[in-house]
């Protein structure tokens, strides 16, 4: 027996749709109690064997997800399916409920030359001379994809920051780290450790070795171009106030504080030193700061109980 389609989002629980199943002659404590999913509209699966999903389960995680009553929502699951599964979607709503999609980003009607271009443009480069249409912003655009966190699906290109097959989010600290460091990668910076290495530096970029009045050294070894430095320094405090804005919006500490904790005690090989000397230094950090803030105090709590218990496990 087949029922007439029924309009999900004209429910707010199972027992609504078991009542019309029951008016449209259903026995749901005899015979029609096993129910399967005959027909679906206005969704695509992606080869998901409907037969074999319970509908009340699919009911339940659509409504807990909130995409029956949010086209924007709606919209998100539908690019996430297509480039993940249904069951990667429902393992999702599972694990977070209505907050699935926090961490997931879409850039509708983007190319990956169009994505290239506003990652190059946020870092405040600019070409000299006619350099630009020498530059694949295509191929610049695609490689922030070889982790997995930027996708292209049908209507553009998605941006998932949790871990493939699994319902654990990635690190936050780390996302915005591995973000920063390509942004500061692609910036026109120098890098010489001897005088063959200077030479070459300054023919790249068109210059003499004697025209020193025309760099700056900015440490370790780099070098930039005078007629840089205002980008440099731009891009230098924008990563800056995005690191600490990230903290600041941590109001718990038990987000991306504990993350960036987590990341550097990893980093830093704290289960061989015992030592958070390396850890605070690297986040610019000093115990009496993180004393005074209970944020920063719970957030490397909760690191140090976490990295120690995985660093056993392993």
């Amino acid at each position: 027996m087949g029922s007439k389609l029924i309009t999900l989002s004209n429910y707010d629980d199972w027992e609504e749709i078991e009542e019309e199943l029951k008016k449209q002659g259903f026995q749901l404590d005899g015979i029609d109690e096993e129910l399967f999913v005959q027909d679906i509209e206005n969704l695509d699966l992606e080869g998901e064997n409907t037969d074999y999903l319970s509908p009340r389960k699919l009911f339940e995680t659509l409504r807990d997800s909130g995409v029956l009553y949010d086209s924007d929502k709606f919209e998100v699951m539908e690019a996430f399916i297509e480039v993940r599964s249904y069951k990667d979607f429902e393992a999702l709503v599972e694990e977070n409920g209505e907050s699935w999609d926090d961490d997931i980003h879409l850039y509708k009607g983007y190319s990956w030359e169009d994505y290239g271009r506003e990652q190059f443009n946020n870092c405040g480069y600019e070409f000299p001379g006619d350099l630009e249409n020498y530059f694949d912003f295509a191929e610049y655009g695609e490689s922030f994809s070889y982790d997995g966190t930027i996708e292209k699906y049908s209507g553009g290109l998605i941006e998932i920051y949790y871990n493939k097959g699994d319902k654990t989010m990635k690190n936050q600290y780390q996302i915005l780290k591995d973000r920063q460091h390509k942004e500061f990668n692609a910036f026109p910076l120098g890098a010489a450790f001897s005088q063959t290495q200077f030479t070459e530096m300054m023919a790249k970029w068109g210059l003499e070795p004697t025209d020193t009045d025309k760099i700056l050294h900015v440490g370790a070894g780099c070098y930039i171009r005078k007629t840089d430095r205002e980008a440099f320094h731009a891009l230098v405090e924008r990563l800056e106030k995005e690191k600490q804005d990230a903290i600041a919006a941590d109001t718990t500490g038990e987000g991306f504080i504990k993350d960036m904790f987590l990341y550097e005690l990893a980093n830093h090989e704290y289960c061989i030193t015992y030592d958070l000397e390396d850890t605070l230094d690297a986040l610019c950090l000093t115990v009496d700061e993180i004393n005074a803030d209970k944020r920063l105090l719970r957030g490397l709590e909760k690191a140090l109980s976490q990295y120690l218990k995985d660093s056993k496990n392993y």
